[in-house]
């Protein structure tokens, strides 16, 4: 009865997807991701990939340092950079205002986190521990400082 119980708690864990699927399970990751990592993190490789089987979501570190989360549909959900400066041209693709707000009011602050929600709203992290929120427009939601 005992190995029953055990075998079928382990059945419904992989049925309903509490585990990670690993790099070695052979997903490819989608070229719209690729095609991210390589253009703005150019000459970095892959050390690490894995795909989160609850929520699907891509997690993929990278030799420079750098980790990196992606949603399903591609879009970033994190890029982490442990310490070090996200790339400045991840910060093209936001909105006008957002980027214009960051120019005038933190022109040489070092960006160390970037989060974006499904709803592409977007949180930066200064090395200074500063948290910015801002909506999907780039309109400014909140600042914390730490």
């Amino acid at each position: 009865m005992k190995r029953l119980s055990i075998g079928l708690l382990l059945f419904l864990i992989n049925i309903f997807g509490f585990h990670r699927a690993s790099a070695q399970s052979h997903i490819p990751l989608p070229p719209d991701i690729l095609q991210f990592i390589n253009y703005h993190f150019g000459g970095s490789q892959i050390v690490f990939q894995d795909v989160d089987a609850f929520d699907y979501s891509y997690i993929i570190q990278l030799d420079n340092g750098f980790e990196t989360d992606f949603y399903r549909n591609g879009i970033f959900k994190l890029i982490d950079g442990q310490g070090q400066a996200v790339p400045k041209t991840i910060l093209e693709d936001f909105p006008e205002a957002l980027q214009n707000y960051l120019k005038e009011n933190y022109p040489k602050e070092k960006i160390v986190t970037l989060r974006q929600g499904l709803k592409r709203d977007i949180e930066i992290t200064f090395e200074n521990k500063t948290t910015l929120k801002f909506d999907k427009y780039g309109k400014l939601l909140s600042k914390e400082e730490k």
